[in-house]
């Protein structure tokens, strides 16, 4: 159950297969952002109910689907800034920052 969550993995979806990346895009266009609450155990719930929604062959929620962007995209981001060396401390805050906003609720 402790598959590697990455941005280009294939989740299931009865109509049409897509990227976990390009379901995050879709997501993005249909206004279905800033939906999970900016606390750790809300991303480890859904992250942990994703990983068995993909193990089961179901179909993720929205919710599990951004924390799994989420998870995904932050390795990412930590990979090239901190082991890669490949962006600036700025680059890396602000891009930070858009993935907190695409899977976050502001705070009221």
């Amino acid at each position: 159950m402790n598959t590697a969550i990455t941005l280009d993995m294939a989740i299931p979806h009865p109509i049409v297969k897509r990227t976990l990346a390009e379901a995050v895009e879709s997501l993005k266009r249909e206004g279905w952002t800033g939906l999970l609450a900016d606390t750790p155990e809300d991303v480890s719930e859904h992250e942990l109910t994703f990983r068995r929604a993909v193990r089961d062959g179901r179909t993720p929620t929205i919710g599990e689907v951004l924390a799994a962007y989420y998870v995904a995209a932050m390795e990412e981001l930590d990979k090239a800034y901190y082991e890669d060396n490949e962006i600036t401390n700025g680059q890396y805050r602000y891009r930070k920052s858009v993935v907190r906003r695409l899977v976050f609720r502001r705070a009221v």
